[in-house]
């Protein structure tokens, strides 16, 4: 909040800044209480510790919302809230009409590129205490070299993790510079990006801002960067060059965009939108890029595009991008392993006999992790019709609700239909707060919010078997 605090200070944002400093120090407070407690080391079993991840997000969305809140715009707690939760999941989405003040704007970026990294860590560091081990993990989300092999603990995992991601947004930060932005503007986008989140997008307006074609290809790379697997980065560092290189799901990742952008041209070219051949493929992978690392730039006007590139979209921001990145979505590697065992089980509806097990890497795939990811993909669509259906009581068309709940579950945060223009202010309170909820939903993988809805978690004495 310090830096916020600053430039509202530099730019005359009195009331501004005094939010700023009253949560700085609030926040303070709560940190060195916090550190003054003694705990007792124990490792928390797996309701303990979903409840501990969902209890801090909660409370970071509402501490994130005090500064929009009290700062004297006349923006509603429930649009505090949402502004709050799109940050902080990367999702970039708004439900404030005019332009954020400087000092707001580079808030939300901030909680975007902190939501990044804090997802990085997630994955890294906390799932293993959450009743999911280190050789599971590994297996699940990247099948291949074994992680404890390489690190003493996941924690060195997450430092070196997170040390890369401040490195990755330097090194964009940098590349920016020579750019027509302003320094202001070039560290904006490069949060923007790196996290995934793409808020500048929606307030790009403020600064009279000039994307070249140098900065777009910046900004487009900086959003694969971001949605790659993080594991692959780790294996550089380790010095496992052709580890990285081998890694499964990063080249599925770039097999998809090359695919999606090559699908997304042919069909911008055949439709005339653009006047070039050039152009038509050069909006058409910017787009296929933002959308597939659920960083949601539009960087076009996406209205009169065919139905066909939009569907695209849509698929590409459901699929997002790879494990263990800032991305959302289902994942890559879990798209693939549902497709395999959609095969398998079309081989063995010919030859009922047949022994054929799924084969990941070489590698037959164990069945109760066949299972978790078959689940998870389940439990998403099913979260995805439930959420449709309670935002659909907000009676607008198809389009616009199907599309909303796609943008917050996925955290990609851009929409169609009457969300063109990125204003989800059209909602009301209780589905800005439902939308709100999905964002949450999605950027925790599911399990730590759906959880809480279950009986067994509050009685696990009395859960039924």
């Amino acid at each position: 909040m310090i830096p916020s605090a600053g430039v509202a200070f530099y730019n005359n944002e009195q009331r501004c800044a005094t939010a700023f400093c009253i949560m700085a120090i609030f926040c303070a407070c709560v940190g060195f209480g916090m550190r003054k407690i003694k705990y007792a080391a124990k490792r928390y079993r797996p309701g303990e510790g979903f409840l501990i991840v969902i209890f801090c997000w909660l409370f970071m969305i509402f501490i994130g919302a005090m500064p929009y809140f009290m700062s004297n715009h006349g923006y509603s707690f429930v649009d505090c809230i949402f502004e709050s939760a799109s940050g902080w999941t990367t999702t970039g989405s708004t439900v404030i009409k005019t332009p954020l003040t400087q000092s707001l704007l580079l808030w939300k970026t901030v909680t975007g590129w902190l939501g990044g990294m804090i997802v990085i860590i997630f994955t890294t560091a906390l799932l293993p205490y959450l009743g999911i081990g280190a050789q599971k993990l590994a297996i699940t989300e990247i099948p291949g070299p074994d992680l404890e092999k390489m690190a003493p603990k996941f924690g060195d995992i997450a430092k070196i993790t997170g040390g890369i991601y401040i490195l990755l947004t330097v090194v964009f930060f940098l590349l920016l510079l020579p750019s027509r932005m302003t320094i202001y503007y070039s560290l904006i986008h490069t949060l923007s990006t790196i996290s995934t989140s793409g808020v500048i997008s929606l307030n790009a307006a403020q600064g009279n801002l000039i994307l070249t074609n140098y900065t777009q290809a910046v900004l487009m790379l900086a959003a694969f960067t971001g949605a790659m697997n993080y594991f692959v980065f780790f294996l550089i560092f380790k010095k496992r060059y052709k580890t990285a290189i081998k890694n499964y799901e990063a080249r599925l990742y770039i097999l998809f965009f090359l695919t999606g952008g090559a699908l997304v041209s042919i069909s911008l070219i055949k439709s005339g939108v653009f006047s070039s051949s050039a152009d038509a493929t050069g909006h058409a992978f910017m787009q296929v890029i933002s959308f597939g690392t659920t960083t949601g730039f539009r960087m076009s006007d996406l209205s009169g595009w065919p139905t066909f590139c939009k569907t695209m979209l849509i698929v590409l921001a459901i699929t997002g991008g790879c494990t263990f990145s800032a991305s959302g979505g289902i994942k890559v590697i879990r798209f693939v392993v549902v497709y395999k065992l959609i095969i398998r089980g079309v081989y063995k509806r010919i030859h009922p006999k047949a022994i054929k097990p799924v084969m990941f890497e070489k590698k037959p795939l164990p069945a109760d992790i066949a299972s978790t990811i078959t689940s998870f993909v389940i439990l998403y669509f099913g979260v995805f019709m439930l959420g449709s259906i309670l935002i659909a009581l907000d009676n607008m068309d198809m389009e616009t609700t199907f599309s909303a709940v796609i943008a917050s579950i996925s955290t990609n945060g851009a929409a169609f239909g009457l969300l063109s223009n990125a204003d989800f202010s059209i909602f009301s309170s209780g589905a800005k707060l439902g939308l709100s909820l999905l964002m949450l939903a999605g950027r925790l993988e599911l399990y730590p919010v759906i959880v809480l809805f279950c009986r067994s978690f509050w009685n696990p004495d009395k859960a039924k078997a």
